[in-house]
């Protein structure tokens, strides 16, 4: 952030710059996670403790009231969200240890191309549209 009274203008951070940069961080740490999830149930959760870490992963995909409830209602407690960022954070890490960063990357790539093919397709229609001639008045 750049503050408008620092001669010459430097780069100064700020908490509410960090705050941002830390829900950022946060949103990032949950597509990670996310991709994790669809790529060990591509795979498959072949045992106990895979499939207990693939509950636990879908239910942290669901951020927990008691970090934020909605727009309008969250903690203010620091130590709730350092606990709920260390929760995310090493359950992502167990996730590594059952699907190689390849099978993840893979799921990923497989919806980026996805949602750019429906893009497409939604310009595709939306030009089909535009060159139909409007109806003549009667």
């Amino acid at each position: 952030m750049v503050s408008p009274s620092s001669r010459p203008p430097a780069g100064k951070s700020s908490v509410r710059f960090e705050n941002i940069r830390d829900g950022i961080e946060d949103w990032e740490s949950h597509y990670v996670l996310r991709d994790y999830v669809e790529a060990l149930e591509a795979k498959g959760a072949r045992n106990a403790k895979a499939r207990a870490l693939l509950a636990k992963a879908k239910g942290l995909l669901k951020v927990p009231d008691g970090i934020v409830k909605d727009l309008k209602n969250w903690t203010w407690e620091p130590e709730v969200l350092l606990a709920g960022r260390r929760e995310l954070g090493e359950t992502i890490e167990a996730l590594t240890l059952l699907v190689a960063e390849r099978e993840m990357l893979s799921v990923r790539r497989h919806r980026y191309e996805s949602i750019v093919k429906r893009q497409r397709d939604m310009l595709k229609r939306r030009a089909a549209i535009a060159k139909k001639p409007p109806p003549t008045p009667k």
